[in-house]
């Protein structure tokens, strides 16, 4: 799995630098921090912490509209907060790494010329996933490959750098609901549900 995970990486990573030096698309290079939980545990709360990063290749159909497709890193998962009361701690961590590839489109808002809004679908490649329990430390048997809906919004810091919030939940379950898990919104099974925080710096063509 980590040899196919690399070549695809490998070859996406080709297929952009090719792409970008059209002048048809143009690129960016994203980065920043992952706040994540996991529907279906025991848990609820944005309290996993993790990077994200990758490039962003783009074309701009008119001044308001583009579409484009991303390559990146993320790491996801679900943590339980820490009791600082509790004589020995309960621990529950889900730590998941995948290789995306999102599909999106935005749109730029009228009358506020700096803030844009994104959405699409990106497909998800399990590199590694985790569970630690405080006695254990054993793999999730999540699904190797996750589809999930995003949508989001950048704010143009400057002519190059931008400021992005993305959310991002599974539309595909990675396996079965833990025991007296949660479920949300009705849907039985494991799911991402994550915000993605950070800067995308726009490369010159």
């Amino acid at each position: 799995m980590k040899n196919l995970t690399a070549l695809l990486a490998l070859l996406s990573f080709t297929c952009y630098a090719q792409l970008a030096n059209a002048q048809f698309f143009k690129a960016s290079v994203n980065g920043g921090f992952t706040f994540s939980q996991v529907d279906g545990d025991y848990l609820a709360g944005y309290d996993k912490a993790g990077i994200f990063g990758g490039i962003s290749i783009f074309h701009e159909l008119n001044d308001d509209k583009r579409f484009g497709f991303d390559i990146q890193y993320a790491q996801k998962g679900s943590k339980k907060r820490i009791d600082p009361k509790a004589f020995i701690p309960a621990i529950f961590i889900i730590k998941s790494s995948y290789v995306e590839f999102p599909m999106w489109v935005d749109y730029k808002i009228q009358y506020l010329q700096k803030l844009r809004i994104n959405t699409g679908l990106s497909i998800g490649v399990l590199t590694k996933s985790t569970f630690d329990d405080g006695f254990r430390v054993a793999g999730t048997g999540y699904k190797k490959l996750e589809v999930a809906y995003l949508l989001g919004a950048s704010y143009e810091l400057t002519d190059n750098l931008n400021f992005n919030i993305r959310h991002s939940f599974s539309l595909t379950s990675m396996g079965d609901l833990y025991a007296n898990g949660i479920k949300f919104l009705n849907r039985a099974g494991i799911y991402n549900r994550l915000f993605y925080i950070g800067l995308s710096y726009r490369l010159k063509s």
